[in-house]
């Protein structure tokens, strides 16, 4: 995400917020499927 004279547009730092959310959504997901506790590398 480009940075306008440093300050995010609310839409995309409201964006780049779920794509961090959906990322560790995602490790723990890989986590509860697998079964294992901390071995997601």
């Amino acid at each position: 995400t480009k940075k306008k004279q440093g300050k995010l547009d609310p839409l995309e730092s409201v964006a780049q917020i779920f794509e961090q959310l959906e990322e560790k959504t995602n490790v723990v997901l890989r986590e509860v499927l697998n079964g294992q506790g901390g071995n997601i590398v």
